[in-house]
Parts: C-alpha cells; structure tokens; sequence
C-alpha cells in the first residue's frame, strides 16, 4: 500500500505540470516540431496534454486492481468505457470535429479514472490524494498565469520559470516529501 501511495503522488507531481507545460508552449512547439502550417493542431494538443496525468494515475490504480486479483473489475471497466467512448467519439467529433475527437478521448479516460478509483475506493482514503490534486493544481495554475500573460519567452526560458514556479508554490504549501526528491533525481 504505501508504494501505491507514492506512485500516486509522484503520479500527480509530475503528470499535473507536465501536462500544464504542454499545454502552455503548444504554439511554439508545433512550430519548431513541424512548422506554421500545422497551427491548427495546437488546440489539440492542448486537449490531448491532459491525458498525461489522467494516464500515469489510470495504469498505476490497473496495476494495483491486477496485483489485487481483480482483473475481471478491470475488464469490466474497460468494456463500459469502450462503449461510452464510442458513443462520446461519435457526438462529439459531429459537433466539435478533431477537437471533438480529442475531448472525446480526454473524457472516456478520466470516466475511466473515476471508475477505478472506485473499485479501489473500499482499499483507500482519497482525501491525501485530493489535497495533493489541489496544490499540484494551484502550483500549475501559478505558472500558467504569468506566463500565458507574459508569452514572449523563449521556450527554454518558459520551460525553465515554468518549473522555478510550480517547484516554489510547492515549497511555500511545503508539499514536496523528501521520499519524491530522491525519486525524482
């Protein structure tokens, strides 16, 4: 249990600003990675960098159902999820198009979140994990701000205050374990 729990939590440190990151330089990445006439992609880009949190947690509590012999709740969950997604993919990408078809898979997956951390809701206390959720969210928030304002940074440079300011709000919510440090380097 307790190397769940800090897989989850590295799960959010980590997933949270990356997917902020991602969010945050898509325009100037699209551009270097593949040029201006692809600009359109940002938005889905910008859709798609959500799933990297709502995965990392996803296929660590999948583990966990598996290494708890409840591969047939995971099955199942799958299965659900499958037929909703279908279902969401086809509205979805008739109203909305690619972005339709990306909100689409960012949607069955955190559906998919949700319905395994149920299952696992009978072996654990979520109320660490929701606090966790909320500063990692605040520390992206503070760095998403400023810098969407402020936009006019190299990307280095956004990447390098990007991490300045997520790893500064976490230090002042004294929310970084010593046990995350050693893992992280």
């Amino acid at each position: 249990k307790e190397l769940y729990r800090i897989t989850l939590n590295l799960a959010i440190v980590l997933g949270l600003p990356m997917a902020g990151g991602i969010w945050l330089i898509a325009p100037k990445l699209i551009e270097v990675l593949y040029g201006l006439e692809f600009v359109k992609s940002v938005e889905i880009l910008r859709w798609l960098a959500w799933l990297i949190p709502v995965v990392f947690l996803r296929c660590i509590m999948e583990m966990f159902l598996i290494a708890s012999d409840r591969q047939r709740a995971v099955t199942r969950s799958h299965l659900l999820i499958a037929c909703i997604g279908a279902l969401l993919h086809y509205w979805l990408i008739i109203w909305l198009g690619l972005q339709g078809a990306a909100a689409a898979t960012l949607l069955a997956e955190i559906l998919l979140l949700v319905l395994l951390g149920e299952r696992l809701h009978a072996l654990f206390v979520w109320r660490s994990f929701g606090r966790r959720i909320c500063i990692c969210t605040l520390a992206v928030i503070a760095f998403l701000v400023p810098l969407v304002i402020w936009n006019h940074f190299a990307l280095p440079v956004t990447i390098f205050l990007a991490g300045v300011i997520y790893v500064g709000v976490l230090a002042i919510f004294r929310d970084i374990r010593q046990n995350e440090v050693t893992l992280i380097r």
